[in-house]
């Protein structure tokens, strides 16, 4: 090993209060780069509009709708390291899933 190379100790990270947040489910999501190189990620939920009737009804029902809301949930800033880390994490997360054939 060069002297300038460490080794990779991996430390466990025990999280507190893990069991006190809330599973909130996300479906949408806005990554933004920050004037200091960071990323920031907000996780939302929104609801569709529920339209019934006809199909001529719902299409009518649909052009009035100018726009649905997102409830923010999150939003995380990440360094460029830590977003190259979870985009492999998520990767793994689909690759998993592609071998169980579940669907996405």
């Amino acid at each position: 090993m060069a002297d300038t190379e460490k080794p990779d100790v991996g430390i466990p990270v025990i999280f507190e209060g893990y069991e006190d947040v809330p599973i909130m489910l996300v479906n949408n999501f806005v990554l933004q780069r920050n004037n200091d190189g960071a990323f920031v990620l907000t996780l939302a939920q929104s609801t569709p509009p529920i339209f019934y009737g006809t199909d001529e009804e719902q299409r009518e029902q649909r052009s009035l709708v100018q726009s649905v809301t997102g409830r923010t949930i999150a939003r995380v800033a990440l360094a460029p390291t830590t977003l190259r880390n979870l985009a492999t994490l998520f990767e793994s997360a689909v690759i998993l899933l592609d071998e169980q054939g579940a669907e996405l």
